[in-house]
């Protein structure tokens, strides 16, 4: 028991941290998913704002489309799934997009290297519910890495 605790302790520090890159954080699923009631494929998808104001990050503020002002996943969702694509067009489908992140809480702290400078961040998202089911990718988000 004593263990378990101390692992979700680090686990938490690790998901939280914004100095270990988003890809490693996916590699080791530091978000822990929700407890109660387990659903089905979630029936909505996240919407975001990209705040760019930081040099070489973007703040991603998600909420839910059916409740875009109250800043909470939906009952039911564990966890949102972040895809990225980085250039100077948005991919023609969704294959172009590559998991580069999940995230339990907003906001969300994408960090880029100094070559992504001038590049456009193309962003899709999606919930995934308590059961483990993916639901639908959301419609193409972009922010310039500045």
């Amino acid at each position: 028991k004593n263990h378990s605790k101390k692992l979700k302790t680090v686990l938490k520090k690790i998901d939280g941290s914004t100095t270990v890159p988003a890809a490693q954080k996916a590699e080791v699923y530091c978000t822990p998913k929700a407890s109660g009631t387990s659903v089905g494929k979630p029936k909505t998808r996240p919407v975001a704002t990209i705040d760019t104001s930081r040099r070489l990050q973007h703040l991603i503020q998600f909420t839910d489309e059916t409740t875009p002002k109250k800043i909470a996943r939906p009952t039911g969702y564990s966890y949102m799934q972040i895809f990225l694509s980085l250039g100077d067009t948005a991919p023609a489908d969704d294959s172009g997009y590559a998991l580069a992140a999940t995230d339990s809480n907003s906001p969300y702290l994408m960090q880029f290297k100094s070559a992504d400078l001038g590049k456009t961040a193309f962003y899709k998202f999606r919930w995934v519910s308590t059961s483990g089911i993916e639901g639908d990718l959301s419609e193409t988000f972009s922010a310039v890495v500045r």
